[in-house]
């Protein structure tokens, strides 16, 4: 299976299963993470963890597959109570008119609604 494939695919959890499935794609970890880009936040894998992605990076690579093209950057974050830092990327979606159309569709076909 591709990683487009992969990344379209709805994913299950203990949390989901509730969930109607035409619900499900609107919990996917790839769904909520690209809906948070689309409203012009930017994330650190540590912001993340939040929403339940605990891999941003790789959450990032299925975007792009998906031809999206995502912007970071290196910066430092403390740690240990501020006694020291850590370095991370911070991604956010290129705020691109065609860039973004392509996002949006993308959360629409993934809720069902294109």
């Amino acid at each position: 299976m591709s990683k487009k494939e992969m990344a379209a695919r709805p994913e299950t959890t203990a949390t989901t299963s509730d969930v109607h499935p035409d619900d499900i794609a609107k919990t996917t970890k790839i769904a909520t993470i690209l809906g948070l880009f689309v409203k012009g936040r930017s994330l650190n894998r540590f912001d993340a963890e939040a929403h339940h992605d605990h891999c941003l990076n790789s959450t990032v690579a299925a975007l792009q597959d998906w031809g999206l093209i995502v912007d970071r950057e290196w910066e430092r974050v403390p740690c240990l109570g501020g006694r020291s830092t850590v370095r991370c990327k911070r991604y956010w979606l290129r705020n691109s008119p065609d860039n973004l159309a392509a996002a949006r569709a993308l959360l629409k076909m993934w809720e069902g609604r294109a």
